[in-house]
């Protein structure tokens, strides 16, 4: 019998193999995978190599955060790999990693609940690419990988566990925790949701014997155990980490729309890729209206045969249906937290989780073996839209990223750069930070340094403070102190008779020379001209800095 499954199972599992390798196409085509964030990830995770090596220059400028906040985790792999490899294949890594990652645990999550219903699985692959990744949010989908991981372990675990086991799922918890808070405490709700339901389960099928409190009671000391070391860092983090955030609500009727539309998967153009996700979008109530009937059937047949106790009724539902609770608990706060709550965007990540959770209950569903072959063709054939849209565009977004970051290659160690943004691209925001993933920089737009969340940040002095608000209109020339070595011009100019724009440009050219111009020419360097062309008096050193 086991034979035969697995002679059944194996061709569908090699399949499933191949759609994840297809769906690695745009992470290995190019040297880059551009994201909104990513640049900056790859450029503080080199800051972060930089300061363990003990660079005198950039300890002038940022330091390390004191509290141990989440966002941890993909910066240190990426300055992990960074130590021994180039900033673009560290990236690869991780991105690859994670392409890989996500869909096969989200698989092996199905095949707990319903083994037979692997081609549902398929749900998860148009997820890969969401519109939250294309923004760069690398470490909450790692926190989203790391809860399914823990998930998944604690649900085959629990019944069994061991002080091995109890390390385990400690270090799964704490991972869980330095990748994102947010998906840190969803983590811990779901776990106490599935031990309260295995104690339910257990008192319904029992009664309340000693021996079900005896094990409930175990369970949750383990449980409390491997997550009192992050409860207390989360406590810590709530009392000292201030996160900004503001009151804008979307409208009900908008984020309705965001529903019907598969708003997470609409990642960089609406008109491309809307055929497709609202063809999901249909694709996901036919499957939840046959597993509804499914269910109602279920419960009729219960009643009509006299079975109609408490303990016969519980029996028509699901194990899995636990995760109706978890993605209506998602789907409740996307409707009442404002979207600029907190960190901001609560509305795109709350969506993003409601859908992932939501899958995971219709794929659990008893379903007809033959609606799980309808869904996966179905399923490859958005996915294969949408990544063939994806590759095309990733394309020309790579080629800016390999232009920006080679003007890294005609700029100094340890200088000060002010990059100037020209472009229109909604993704190239933080595409100046290509200039530091290889090369010690210090790159005056690092938004991730500012921010109290993050494990690198600006330093608290004059110099900083001055160069980092620099007057936008007024370069900013000061003969008797440190300034800008370097100003990046990235994008076509337009023509403008704005003021500011003219006395900045007029500086620009009075103080700094032309030294690079990209083959493409959005790219233009200018390099400070020496200090003997700035001021006529006074003595400097090599560095152009004054002497004492």
């Amino acid at each position: 019998m086991i034979y035969n499954e697995m002679k059944i199972n194996k061709p569908e599992l090699y399949f499933f193999y191949l759609v994840v390798f297809i769906n690695l196409f745009p992470f290995i085509s190019y040297k880059f995978f551009p994201t909104m964030d990513g640049a900056a990830h790859l450029y503080n995770s080199n800051l972060i190599t930089e300061l363990l090596r003990g660079n005198p220059r950039l300890n002038s400028f940022y330091e390390f955060n004191h509290i141990p906040v989440p966002n941890w985790s993909g910066h240190f792999l990426l300055a992990l790999f960074n130590t021994f490899l180039p900033a673009w294949m560290a990236e690869k890594i991780l991105l690859v990693f994670y392409a890989i990652s996500f869909p096969l645990v989200f698989r092996n999550l199905i095949k707990i609940y319903s083994p037979e219903n692997t081609l549902l699985s398929y749900l998860i692959f148009p997820f890969i690419y969401s519109a939250l990744f294309y923004l760069g949010f690398y470490n909450f989908y790692l926190g989203i990988i790391f809860l399914l991981i823990t998930t998944v372990y604690w649900i085959n675990n629990m019944a069994t566990l061991t002080l091995k086991k109890g390390i385990l799922l400690f270090c799964l918890i704490t991972i869980t925790y330095f990748c994102h808070l947010f998906s840190y405490v969803l983590l811990i709700s779901i776990l106490s949701l599935l031990l309260l339901q295995d104690y339910v389960r257990s008192i319904i099928n029992n009664g309340t014997t000693k021996n079900v409190k005896s094990k409930f009671n175990r369970q949750l000391t383990f449980l409390v155990a491997t997550s009192f070391f992050t409860v207390l860092m989360f406590i810590k983090y709530l009392l000292i980490i201030h996160i900004s955030g503001d009151n804008q609500k979307l409208g009900t009727a908008e984020l309705f729309k965001w529903i019907s539309d598969v708003k997470p998967l609409i990642a960089l153009n609406r008109e491309e890729e809307s055929p497709y996700t609202i063809k999901y979008f249909y694709l996901l109530l036919i499957l939840t209206a046959i597993a509804l009937y499914v269910k109602i059937q279920n419960i009729k047949q219960t009643t009509f045969a006299g079975r109609n106790s408490v303990r016969a009724l519980f029996y028509t539902f699901h194990k899995s249906d636990v995760w109706i609770i978890v993605f209506g608990v998602a789907l409740i706060l996307f409707f009442k937290v404002p979207n600029g709550a907190n960190a901001g965007m609560m509305s795109d990540r709350l969506c993003l989780l409601f859908f992932i959770f939501y899958i995971v209950w219709i794929a659990t569903q008893p379903l007809p073996k033959w609606l799980g072959v309808v869904s996966a063709v179905s399923l490859l054939y958005f996915n294969l839209g949408l990544l063939s849209y994806h590759i095309k565009t990733t394309r020309d977004l790579s080629n800016d990223a390999v232009e920006y970051n080679s003007v890294a290659e005609h700029i100094d160690e340890n200088s000060v750069v002010l990059p100037i943004n020209y472009s229109t691209h909604w993704l190239q925001g933080h595409f100046s930070n290509y200039m530091g993933i290889d090369k010690p920089l210090i790159i005056l737009e690092n938004y991730e340094a500012t921010l109290d969340w993050f494990p690198v940040k600006w330093k608290n002095n004059e110099t900083v403070d001055r160069m980092r608000n620099h007057n936008s209109c007024d370069i900013g020339i000061d003969s008797k102190k440190e300034n800008i070595d370097y100003i990046v011009i990235w994008g076509r100019e337009q023509d403008t008779t704005d003021n500011c724009v003219k006395k900045f440009k007029e500086g620009l050219q009075e103080h700094y020379d032309l030294v690079y111009e990209s083959p493409r020419k959005v790219a233009h360097l200018y390099k400070l001209k020496k200090r003997s062309s700035i001021v006529s008096d006074g003595n400097y050193n090599a560095n152009g800095l004054p002497n004492n």
